[in-house]
């Protein structure tokens, strides 16, 4: 799994090697590891497992399959599952949400720029602070905008 973007709430990760493209439609496996924990089924959950189909004509997503984890990175034994298949809902992905990053990988075929892929590094071997990496992915992210 490679880390693809941090926030308060959660790190998310996508497994590149698991993208799949059928015309307009990527699927791919993520991560999310929950910096506070969740509780289903009277268990802790570390992370979910989830399976997302993106429309990447129509900048739509889609959860295929959800499992709470007992450990992080979306590893341990599954606590809480939801199949969906490909009859879940479609909805409009927001630009500034976690997993838009991971829509714009899967749908581009590119992956994580090296910038960015250092960067999630040094922060996943505790080379710099939470704060430090979201002030440069940010100061970086703005740099493709100009």
């Amino acid at each position: 799994m490679t880390l693809v973007d941090v926030s308060e709430q959660a790190n998310i990760f996508y497994d590149p090697a698991t993208i799949r493209r059928n015309g307009s439609i990527a699927t791919v496996w993520e991560a999310v590891t929950y910096k506070n924990y969740v509780e289903a089924k009277g268990q802790q959950v570390k992370s979910s497992r989830v399976r997302v189909a993106y429309d990447c004509k129509n900048e739509l997503y889609q959860t295929q399959y959800h499992a709470g984890m007992s450990d992080r990175d979306g590893e341990g034994r599954a606590i809480d599952v939801l199949d969906y298949g490909v009859d879940g809902k479609w909805e409009v992905i927001d630009p500034s949400s976690l997993p838009y990053m991971v829509f714009a990988l899967s749908c581009s075929g590119k992956s994580l720029p090296k910038p960015l892929a250092d960067l999630n590094a040094k922060f996943q071997k505790y080379q710099i602070s939470e704060s430090e990496y979201l002030a440069k992915r940010d100061a970086y992210l703005k740099t493709l905008k100009q």
